[in-house]
């Protein structure tokens, strides 16, 4: 197993990092830490990329490598809420910037839409999710005969 916590911007070479990691999905997360999420075919995290200092502070020190993708999303907002990072009627933005067909998009965006809603009721924080996806994940999906649905806001 690839075995990485949180691989931030102070690491000058993600890409090499990465380039041997076995991924299908790539989930970029803004809370106000931001950071993507790298998962395999079985929705399992790869890696955590810190992509600010904020989010190397909520979660630089933690593991996530191996976690399934509800547990990660679970603790991320966690951590988030205890952190103060996330507030009331905030808006969770969580854009699928790369997924192969081994998964399908809408679906991992809906289970992804109740995890952190979820999560942040548990945490008595009403948030909004803002779910989107690129346009190749949207026309790779598409052309694979998967459901691929663009979120209304």
């Amino acid at each position: 197993m690839f075995t990485l916590s949180c691989i931030g911007m102070f690491y000058h070479d993600v890409a090499a990092l990465l380039k041997n990691a076995k991924y299908v999905a790539v989930i970029h997360v803004k809370i106000n830490p931001e950071f993507n999420i790298y998962l395999d075919k079985d929705e399992n995290v790869v890696a955590l990329e810190c992509l600010n200092a904020d989010a190397k502070d909520a979660y630089g020190k933690k593991s996530f490598a191996g976690k399934s993708l509800d547990e990660t999303l679970q603790t991320v907002v966690s951590i988030a809420a205890e952190k103060g990072y996330m507030k009331e009627d905030q808006t969770v933005a969580l854009t699928i910037t790369e997924c192969t067909t081994d998964l399908n998009a809408t679906e991992l965006q809906t289970k992804m839409d109740s995890v952190v809603t979820e999560a942040a009721k548990e945490q008595d924080i009403t948030v909004t999710t803002a779910m989107d996806m690129s346009e190749e994940v949207r026309m790779a999906q598409k052309e694979a005969g998967l459901s691929c649905v663009r979120w209304q806001f």
